[in-house]
């Protein structure tokens, strides 16, 4: 860890201290086409690697103060095949190989590094997603010591700002959601559903002080009991294509760079929709449902 300019205490991977890119890791990798692949579109100060399916990954983490830090990474879990003890120092001046690593290896997804100490972890890339290595989340969240193999995790409360800057980068008027309605057995249910998500999204908002840009927010809602009640994911896909394709969704890309200069899909809210049926709307309305998720530190709202 050192102090840089603004005398603030940050950790480091590869001798780079975390910030967050202007537009969001998700949106570049949809809208980035044949560049997706290039790690430096995603930013040099994202510290980003971009790995091949089935690739194993050896990991080395060196602790170079005296505190012990858990280091974690998303998406897989991963073998420990060597861990140094305190005040050992860096791999590199280890003069440890291969021949040294443990054959078995118990399997973790979060691991402590010792003071001064050092660890090798190795996975298998085999599970296709964005993810990231986090370092002592409670200590290091403001020292930026993340190291993102393709997910950029922003701080909830950053994703306001995050869309402003996209919204101003990409010279797009409004952005939000699209929900598709397949379950009509209780309008209360479905009342209690929008007015919780609506206003998680306008609370978040109005925390950043950015009511400009969620004035900028569009609900786009497909309702119609007669063809989408109790409708499949290939249906409700193929009315959302042609709402994008041809239909007002479109229409909404005209004078951005995504309705010039790419395909109209690479915008997250014209690629993505929610399928709300009856198993998702009990998730967010079923107040039961909704504590027994809290008690387990489970995601609610889709991550909202």
């Amino acid at each position: 860890m050192d102090n840089l300019g603004d005398g603030a205490n940050y950790a480091f991977f590869n001798n780079i201290t975390y910030q967050p890119a202007i537009v969001p890791t998700l949106y570049t990798a949809l809208a980035a086409g044949e560049l997706a692949t290039n790690p430096a579109v995603y930013g040099t100060y994202t510290n980003s690697f971009v790995l091949h399916k089935n690739q194993v990954i050896d990991i080395v983490v060196n602790n170079l103060n005296p505190g012990k830090h858990p280091f974690h990474l998303h998406g897989h879990h991963f073998q420990v095949i060597w861990r140094f003890e305190d005040e050992a120092g860096s791999f590199a001046d280890s003069n440890v190989t291969a021949a040294n690593f443990s054959r078995v290896s118990i399997k973790r997804d979060t691991v402590v590094v010792h003071p001064n100490g050092n660890i090798v972890s190795r996975f298998k890339s085999d599970n296709p997603a964005l993810e990231a290595v986090i370092a002592n989340l409670i200590k290091f969240i403001d020292g930026r010591a993340r190291w993102p193999m393709r997910r950029l995790e922003e701080h909830t409360l950053g994703e306001p700002y995050t869309i402003r800057d996209a919204l101003e980068l990409y010279n797009l008027s409004t952005w939000g959601f699209v929900l598709i309605r397949c379950t009509y057995g209780s309008q209360e249910k479905w009342d209690k559903f929008l007015a919780r998500v609506q206003g998680r999204a306008r609370e978040m908002f109005e925390k950043a002080g950015l009511m400009d840009v969620y004035a900028r927010m569009r609900w786009t809602i497909f309702e119609d009991a007669a063809v989408l009640d109790g409708a499949d994911i290939l249906e409700t896909t193929r009315r959302f294509v042609e709402w994008v394709d041809r239909g007002p969704g479109g229409q909404e890309l005209v004078g951005s760079v995504f309705g010039t200069t790419m395909a109209k899909t690479n915008t997250p809210r014209h690629n993505f929709f929610f399928h709300v049926d009856e198993e998702s709307l009990e998730s967010v309305v079923d107040d039961e449902k909704v504590a027994k998720a809290l008690e387990e530190g489970r995601a609610l709202f889709a991550g909202w």
